[in-house]
Order: C-alpha cells, then sequence, then structure tokens
C-alpha cells in the first residue's frame, strides 16, 4: 500500500474511540490522557494524540501510531491493523 493512502485512513481515524476499547481515556488540554493498557502502573501516563494520530506512555515508553496501538493491543499485524482502521474506524 502507498505511503499517502496509508495516510489517509491513519488521519481519518477516530483514534479516541479505538484506545477507549481498551482503556479509559479523557480529555486533558490538546491531548487525551488515561491509564496505559502495556504495564500495570497506577496514574494516567499514557497521553494519545487525536491529530497526529499517536500515543506515548511516559512511564513504560510505550509509543507509537494508531496502527501500532492496534497491533500491539490486539496482538495483529500492520496490513491487518491497517485494514481494521480503513474498515472501522474512518469516516465514511
Amino acid at each position: 500500500m502507498e505511503q499517502t493512502e496509508l495516510d489517509r485512513i491513519r488521519n481519518g481515524a477516530d483514534f479516541a474511540a479505538i484506545v477507549r476499547e481498551v482503556t479509559e481515556i479523557a480529555p486533558v488540554g490538546q491531548r487525551w490522557m488515561g491509564r496505559c493498557p502495556f504495564h500495570q502502573g497506577e496514574g494516567d501516563t499514557l497521553a494519545v494524540d487525536t491529530d497526529a494520530k499517536r500515543y506515548r506512555c511516559f512511564e513504560c515508553e510505550a509509543s507509537g501510531d494508531v496502527f501500532r496501538f492496534l497491533q500491539d493491543t490486539r496482538s495483529i499485524d500492520h496490513d491487518t491493523a491497517v485494514r481494521l482502521v480503513a474498515e472501522q474506524y474512518t469516516a465514511a
């Protein structure tokens, strides 16, 4: 798949909805914050930038884009994550 198509899919994703399926997040300023699903820490260490479609945990340092988030939380490969975002999480 071409980079422009990947960018279109990534940019069309409702990233907050994707993350909320796994963990609770709430808007804080220009980003969303919540408990990281990648470790057993306490507190809101996961920052989600819905504009850039990126996340980062300030404790365990997990980070990536919308596709990496799905890969890591659902144990799927990159192509499956891209297809899932295109089919289920982008605006029609």
